[in-house]
């Protein structure tokens, strides 16, 4: 993309006619401007990206099939990523009732296994002491 946006400001700063080599002011000075869009482009977050060209699209209508190619490939790829973000958090909350709803289970059958050992264990002292007092009666 550099070379691209070097090569575009040289033909445009040289005569036509004239061919040869960007010059290392010209190269340096499109590294320059591409780090300033980039540093620039990074602060625009998307919704006003979208809301601007809609703006330049009837401020120059030459540009407007462009802008509305470029808005509808922003449109798809920000609903796929939206959709693999719904997806991620369906997932993740899935995963969450899955394993909490496991935690209650197995509270649950702690709970009724220690209830059933009580029965148990009553009924045996119940047993044995009826024993017993057969036992101990004449």
């Amino acid at each position: 993309m550099q070379t691209t946006l070097t090569t575009i400001l040289h033909e445009i700063a040289t005569p036509s006619g004239e061919a040869s080599k960007p010059t290392l002011a010209e190269t340096r000075s499109a590294e320059k401007m591409l780090k300033e869009g980039g540093n620039e482009s990074s602060l625009i977050n998307d919704p006003n990206f979208i809301a601007d060209l809609e703006g330049l699209s009837s401020t120059v209508p030459m540009l407007q099939e462009a802008m509305k190619a470029t808005k509808d490939q922003a449109q798809k790829y920000l609903g796929n990523v939206v959709d693999k973000l719904c997806r991620a958090l369906l997932n993740s909350a899935r995963r969450i009732q899955l394993d909490d709803t496991q935690a209650q289970l197995k509270t649950e059958a702690d709970r009724c296994s220690e209830q059933e050992i009580r029965e148990v264990a009553r009924s045996l002292i119940k047993k044995i002491n009826s024993q017993s007092d057969s036992c101990d009666s004449p």
